[in-house]
């Protein structure tokens, strides 16, 4: 079985780099015979996107395949989760506002106990996520919640949601549902997952189509 699943991972690797290396082989040829600078500029900055995704792909199935592996030392600090998502937000503040997308942070801050830096990985993703299945002027909502045994954050978008076939399966590796966007390689969420059960916390997400999606995460005490 392991077999099995080792082999179906690397064709799924395959098929996820082979798209944008043929489109990369592609645009090298157009260059070379291209005259027109405004052309030559189009086929790099294309190139350039390409290269991007296979960067961010690369970097987190070698994050996965650590986590897999045990060979990533998660360090159980007590931080809190306002500076968690100050890290997870920042590298999404010009994307947010290119989409004209709202920010609506409802949460109140708690400590857990964890790794920040890959807490806010785990969080990014989730907010990426979100973001890739938003219309522009969307609204992204931040709340918290707290129990006897756990503290939780909730993400929620009012994207185009998941369908409820696809739903089971949002974090399962290179699994691309009916609404995935053209970008998307299906490791995100995946990634996600596995950092916070190795945090000993949890994610789940309900989803209705054509109204949003919510995220939970639960940090348990």
């Amino acid at each position: 079985q392991d077999k099995v699943r080792l082999a179906d991972s690397l064709a799924d690797i395959s098929h996820q780099l082979k798209t944008p290396l043929t489109s990369m082989m592609m645009m090298t040829d157009l260059l070379r015979e291209e005259t027109d600078p405004e052309k030559q500029t189009e086929f790099i900055e294309v190139m350039e996107t390409q290269l991007g995704r296979m960067r961010w792909l690369i970097l987190n199935l070698l994050k996965l395949s650590k986590l897999d592996a045990g060979t990533i030392e998660l360090k159980c600090e007590k931080k809190t989760l306002r500076s968690t998502l100050q890290e997870a937000m920042q590298p999404f503040l010009v994307m947010m506002e290119l989409k004209e997308i709202t920010l609506l942070d409802q949460t109140e801050d708690f400590s857990y106990k964890g790794d920040q830096h890959w807490t806010a990985e785990a969080i990014g993703n989730i907010i990426k996520n979100c973001i890739e299945h938003m219309e522009k002027g969307g609204r992204l909502t931040l709340r918290t919640a707290r129990t006897h045994i756990y503290d939780a954050l909730y993400i929620t978008d009012d994207g185009c949601g998941i369908a409820s076939k696809d739903l089971p399966h949002i974090f399962e590796r290179f699994y691309q549902g009916s609404s995935s966007s053209g970008e998307s390689v299906g490791i995100g969420l995946a990634l996600s997952k596995a950092i916070l059960e190795k945090e000993r916390a949890s994610i789940r997400a309900e989803s209705t189509e054509g109204k949003g999606t919510t995220f939970e995460l639960r940090f348990y005490k």
